[in-house]
């Protein structure tokens, strides 16, 4: 009943994949655990073709999902709930690879460069969030990295989120409302991501400053606001 297996073709490939998938699960750390989580994920999926396809075509993809489903039941419910997630591991370059903050901050400039509206700014932030933390994750799980070093890329990544999203914000806004002449917003990261110790749960707890003349009659736009209202 399941909308993955609805089709013929994906039952056949699933079929095919059964001996393989219940050896995986097996090994896994808890079998039974892995096993319903799994099954939650197959739930989920919209369609199951390409993903079966590609669990045949690659038996070490199989196998690390079915490790996170055994192992980490945090990284089970993000990839259940969003089964795009695996493109990240699929095109992902290790994060030891990375090429640090600026390099980060181009490559989520190329992605905004897509964007037709604010909508699809925000949509295209949380999937690029999403992926490069589950990526984090993933690396977590096989110590590849410690947990300082994780603290430091997940920094990195809100960083970057913060500071590309403050100018979009800023250009939507100014675009209605204009701009506060002689004033100035900052946004300052308190907690995990002040002390550079990020990890994938934490929150982004955030004190938001702002200044302007004292005599500031407010916005400039077609839509003016004082300043206490515009920031």
């Amino acid at each position: 009943s399941y909308r993955a297996t609805r089709s013929v073709r994906a039952r056949e490939i699933l079929t095919e994949l059964m001996p393989a998938l219940l050896k995986a699960l097996a090994n896994s750390a808890v079998p039974d655990t892995a096993m319903i989580r799994f099954d939650e994920f197959l739930g989920r999926l919209p369609t199951g073709v390409q993903l079966f396809s590609l669990f045949r075509a690659r038996p070490g993809l199989l196998e690390l999902v079915a490790e996170i489903m055994g192992r980490a039941p945090r990284l089970a419910e993000r990839l259940s709930r969003h089964p795009t997630l695996l493109d990240g591991v699929i095109d992902g370059d290790p994060v030891e690879s990375w090429p640090g903050r600026a390099a980060l901050s181009d490559e989520f400039s190329g992605q905004l460069a897509a964007a037709r509206d604010f909508e699809d700014v925000l949509d295209i932030a949380r999937r690029w969030g999403q992926n490069r933390m589950f990526q984090v994750g993933l690396e977590m799980l096989r110590n590849s990295i410690d947990a300082g070093s994780a603290g430091s890329v997940l920094s990195d990544l809100a960083e970057v989120l913060i500071g590309a999203l403050m100018r979009c914000v800023s250009e939507e806004f100014e675009a209605r409302h204009g701009a506060i002449p002689g004033g100035s917003f900052a946004v300052l990261g308190l907690g995990k991501l002040g002390a550079r110790e990020m990890t994938p749960e934490s929150d982004l707890d955030l004190m938001f400053c702002y200044g302007c003349p004292a005599a500031s009659d407010g916005s400039d736009g077609a839509k003016p606001l004082s300043a206490s209202e515009y920031y």
